[in-house]
C-alpha cells in the first residue's frame, strides 16, 4: 500500500488511471456488482471488500445535461447550446453580409454529431433556404432538386443562398461535396463557397440564458442529493425541462431513451419545427 501511494503521488499517470477508475466506479450498479461479488468463493474476503464498496460508492447521483449538442435524453434543451446556438447565428450572420456584392450560395457546417439541433435551430434563426439534419439525412434526388430550386432563385433575381449543414447529415455527401455541387452546376448564376465553423461554437462566454439555466439546475440537483442523503435513499436521476416544468428522470431508464444507432434520444420535441423551417426556406 506505502508503493502505492507512493505512485500516486509521483507518477501523474498512475494518478489518472485510479481517478478514471473512481469515476467508473462510482456509476456503477450495485445490485450489479453484488451478482459479480457472489462469484467469490472466500465469503469473509467478498463481505469484507464488497461492503467497502457500498460504503464508498452506493450514493446518489444526478446526470447535469451539460452539451452543446443538446443531443442527451430527459430535457429539451441542455446547457451550452443556447450558447453555442448564439455563436453559430453571429457567425452566419457575418457570412451573409460578407457576401452583399456577390452571387454566391454559403454551405455553412455546424457541430451537433448526430443531433441537428443547432443545424435546424440556426437555419431557421439565420433564414437558410435548405437545412440538412442527421435526423433526415441527403439523398442524391434531395440534392438534384435543391440545385434546381436554388438555380431558379437565382434566375428570379436572389443574390445569395444560405445552406446550413450538420457535421452528422451524412457521410458520403459531406459539405465539399455540396458546395462542390452547387460551383458546377451554379455556372454563371452563382458560386459557391463553404464555411465549417468547427469549434468554435464551443468557445465564447457563456449566454445569459446558460449562466441563469445552469445556476437554476444545479441548485435543484444539490437539494435532490441531499434530500436522498437524509432519508436513506440512493437512488440517481437526470435532471432537465421537460414540457416547461423542471423534471427528474430515472437514470436506469437512459438505455430507453436514446436511439440505438445515434446518439441522440428518440423524442426530439425541437423537430416539430421542422415543417416551419421548410415554410420559411421556399
Amino acid at each position: 500500500l506505502a508503493v502505492l501511494s507512493d505512485l500516486y503521488r509521483r507518477w501523474p499517470f498512475f494518478a489518472t488511471v485510479l481517478s478514471n477508475m473512481a469515476q467508473v466506479l462510482a456509476k456503477s450498479d450495485m445490485g450489479l456488482a453484488a451478482r459479480y461479488a457472489e462469484l467469490v468463493p472466500d465469503e469473509a474476503l467478498r463481505e469484507r471488500v464488497f461492503s467497502k464498496l457500498v460504503a464508498e460508492l452506493d450514493i446518489p447521483i444526478v446526470c447535469l445535461p451539460m452539451t452543446i449538442n443538446n443531443d442527451v435524453p430527459g430535457t429539451e434543451l441542455s446547457i451550452g447550446s443556447d450558447t453555442a446556438l448564439n455563436s453559430i447565428v453571429s457567425d452566419v450572420d457575418k457570412i451573409r453580409q460578407s457576401a452583399v456584392a456577390t452571387r454566391r450560395v454559403f454551405i455553412v457546417e455546424v457541430m451537433g454529431r448526430d443531433c441537428g439541433y443547432l443545424t435546424l435551430l440556426s437555419g431557421l434563426a439565420a433564414g437558410a433556404e435548405r437545412i440538412y439534419l442527421p435526423e433526415e439525412g441527403i439523398t442524391l434526388d434531395t440534392l438534384t432538386a435543391d440545385v434546381h430550386a436554388m438555380e431558379e432563385n437565382f434566375r428570379a433575381g436572389r443574390r445569395l443562398g444560405l445552406i446550413i449543414r450538420g457535421e452528422g447529415a451524412d457521410p458520403v455527401y459531406t459539405t465539399g461535396f455540396i458546395t462542390s455541387l452547387f460551383e458546377k452546376e451554379g455556372g454563371e448564376l452563382f458560386d459557391a463557397r463553404q464555411a465549417i465553423l468547427g469549434h468554435i461554437q464551443e468557445g465564447g462566454d457563456p449566454s445569459p440564458f446558460d449562466r441563469i439555466h445552469a445556476t437554476s439546475l444545479t441548485a435543484h440537483c444539490i437539494e435532490y442529493l441531499a434530500d436522498q442523503l437524509q432519508s436513506g435513499r440512493r437512488a440517481s436521476a437526470m435532471i432537465g425541462f421537460q414540457s416547461g416544468r423542471l423534471q427528474f428522470t430515472d437514470l436506469t431508464t437512459y438505455p430507453v431513451l436514446v436511439d440505438r444507432n445515434a446518439q441522440r434520444p428518440i423524442e426530439q420535441r425541437w423537430m416539430q419545427r421542422r415543417q416551419l423551417a421548410r415554410i420559411m426556406g421556399s
